[in-house]
């Protein structure tokens, strides 16, 4: 069963597992505790699936980003001011400044990828050229 299939059908048996609690407990404790175990392994259960679903989206999104820098900016057509997070009027300052803050992040030595710096370099190269 899809993961997201899984998440909606457990949201729905959380939901039927509380309604029963709050009638049970109008008349029995013991049914209460029983509804109220049931609902809890319900959420934890929904807990586990939603860090699962993050995890995958994380791995995906950094496979994603891996596919995207592993080719320079200019030779991807990939336009400078969208990899710099810039206006594309920007200034040769404020490109320089905010060149200067992604390599702090991104520069191999600081634990970033060869590929993404050539990518910031190649974008606040095509900058500066215009």
């Amino acid at each position: 069963m899809a993961l997201s299939a899984r998440l909606h059908r457990l949201y729905d048996e959380a939901a039927d597992a509380r309604a029963e609690e709050h009638v049970a407990r109008r008349y029995s404790a013991s049914r209460a505790d029983e509804c109220r175990r049931r609902y809890r392994s319900i959420v934890d259960e929904i807990h586990k699936l939603n860090l699962e679903r993050k995890r995958r989206e994380r791995l995906e999104g950094e496979q994603d980003e891996r596919d995207e820098t592993t080719q320079p900016a200019r030779k991807r057509g990939e336009q400078w001011w969208l990899v710099l997070g810039v206006h594309p009027h920007a200034g040769r300052d404020e490109v320089n400044t905010v060149y200067r803050k992604l390599a702090r992040k991104h520069h191999p030595d600081a634990g970033g990828t060869v590929e993404a710096m050539a990518r910031i370099n190649a974008a606040r190269d095509q900058a500066l050229a215009r």
